[in-house]
């Protein structure tokens, strides 16, 4: 007898007896006369799996009979060979149904031997000629149907064949356009062909489950959206052909990146350039062209980033579209942007003279911005704690630093300005002489009420001025103007005959334009002749 491997080899004793009537039980041993070796040693197991190893040995199976009491029959034996199994022989082809001329690639991957290894593949392609190898190619000439044999042969020459039917025809071509309305779209396979017969039949499947029939169709999907859409035409000799392709209703989505990422000044506006980039997707069909405009310029086609750098309010407008020519709808994004330092105007209520101001002095502050808005204007006097401002400013008499600056909605904040007041609001201090008293020759004799000089008259002035100091003295003898002193001593020498009384007056000014003036009567005897 013989088994193969893989088989189960399975050894069965019966037909034992024994005189005390006990029960029987059988033992089982399994022998590799080739190779000499124990497979199983005694045990109740009557079978075993042939191994590969096993292959063409001869084995031989033991069987002996044992009682309750453990008596022990002699042994029996038989003897099986292990022959070499047959290879298993299989194959496709591609394509399924070839047009005459084209490639057929035979593959026989699939074969396998179980016990071995396959060393041969034998193809009768069914029209004179034959190949050799686990893949072959091969191109059919004419239409027809041709019967292709598979002959495998393995290591121990064992054998074993298939076969399958080409049948060689030239197959339909599928093609198709489409319209879109909304979510509606018309398809027509009227350019669909067959070049050797007629197309029978079309059938459509829609991307959303659903399959439709006929040359025209029309379906309606639930959503926008990408959809993989199939045609398959048949034609009259049974061969098919399908093309896909992608039905894009979905438009492309764009977004914008600004950098700085974040409005960099207050109250959403931004106090530096703003570089925009519009960064297009669409996962069907791609996308096609990005379009943008800049407030009210003319749309423009995007091709990198761009920049805003002057201070303005931007409304950008841009949107996509997709190969399928589906139209995003446009998108707004509002850029605000100031560089601009807001600019304040110092109005004083006076004009000053020789850089001093006579007080008090009025100080005005009026703030602009002409693109986020003023914000605040902040001041301080003599170094003091800044305050913000909101009525006229009174300076009063001094020396004084005034400092302002204004800032916008943005936060932009103009260039401190400093300036400063120096207000005098006092007239000089102012004496005179001569004065209530008797004066020979310019020396005071005596104290009384009244003045009286006799000789030439020196009218002298002592004035002080604490702030903006004295700027003149101007002397004038009844009414009449006689001249002036601009520095120390401040004196005026009147030497003409008189034998009479005389109005005296001096006025002294300061250098703010305070002004003092003192008059007074004096009886001057000087007889001085030319």
């Amino acid at each position: 007898s013989y088994v193969e491997v893989g088989d189960t080899l399975t050894a069965t004793a019966s037909g034992s007896t024994d005189v005390a009537g006990d029960t029987i039980t059988y033992y089982y041993k399994f022998y590799d006369e080739t190779a000499a070796t124990l497979i199983q040693d005694w045990s109740t197991d009557n079978d075993i799996l042939v191994q590969l190893p096993q292959k063409n040995h001869m084995l031989r199976m033991y069987a002996r009979a044992q009682d309750e009491d453990g008596g022990v029959s002699g042994e029996y034996f038989e003897i099986t060979f292990i022959n070499n199994r047959a290879p298993v022989a299989l194959c496709n082809h591609t394509p399924d149904i070839p047009p005459p001329n084209a490639t057929v690639i035979f593959d026989a991957h699939a074969s396998y031997d179980m016990d071995g290894t396959l060393v041969n593949y034998t193809w009768y392609l069914g029209d004179g000629n034959i190949s050799y190898g686990v893949v072959v190619n091969h191109s059919y000439l004419m239409k027809g149907d041709y019967l292709v044999t598979l002959i495998v042969r393995d290591d121990d020459g064992a054998i074993n064949s298939t076969e399958t039917h080409v049948v060689v025809t030239e197959a339909p071509v599928a093609n198709f356009t489409y319209e879109v309305d909304g979510t509606t779209v018309t398809f027509n396979a009227s350019a669909s062909y067959d070049p050797d017969g007629t197309i029978v039949n079309y059938t459509w499947n829609f991307g959303e489950r659903d399959v439709g029939y006929g040359m025209i169709v029309s379906y309606t999907y639930g959503e926008e959206g990408a959809y993989t859409v199939c045609l398959t035409v048949t034609d009259n000799d049974g061969k098919s052909n399908s093309t896909c392709r992608m039905v894009d209703l979905e438009p492309p989505f764009t977004n914008y990146t600004l950098t700085p990422l974040l409005p960099n000044g207050k109250n959403g506006w931004y106090v530096s350039s703003v570089q925009i980039q519009l960064d297009a997707y669409d996962n069907a069909s791609g996308v096609k062209t990005t379009y943008y405009k800049v407030n009210n310029q003319g749309w423009k086609t995007y091709t990198s980033p761009f920049s805003l750098s002057e201070s303005g309010s931007y409304t950008i407008r841009y949107y996509s579209v997709d190969t399928m020519l589906n139209i995003e709808d446009t998108k707004t994004v509002e850029i605000k942007i100031d560089r601009e330092d807001p600019s304040t105007e110092c109005y004083i209520s006076k004009n000053a003279t020789n850089g001093w101001y006579r007080g008090p002095v009025y100080v005005g502050l009026t703030p602009s911005d002409n693109v986020s808005g003023f914000s605040t204007l902040y001041y301080r006097v003599d170094g003091g704690t800044y305050a913000e401002y909101t009525e006229d400013l009174i300076i009063h008499e001094g020396k004084h630093i005034l400092e302002y600056f204004a800032t916008d909605q943005a936060g932009n904040a103009e260039t401190l300005h400093v300036v400063e007041l120096w207000v005098d609001d006092t007239a000089p201090e102012l004496t005179v002489s001569p004065y209530n008293g008797l004066y020979l020759f310019n020396r005071k004799i005596i104290t009384m009420e009244g003045t009286i000089v006799i000789g030439g008259v020196i009218i002298e002035a002592e004035c002080s001025d604490a702030l903006s100091g004295i700027r003149e003295v101007e002397f004038y003898i009844d009414g009449e103007y006689k001249g002036n002193a601009t520095s120390p001593p401040f004196t005026y020498e009147w030497d003409e005959f008189s034998i009479l009384s005389h109005e005296i007056k001096v006025v002294v000014r300061d250098n703010a334009g305070n002004e003092r003036e003192f008059i007074t009567d004096i009886f001057v005897v000087n007889l001085k002749i030319g």
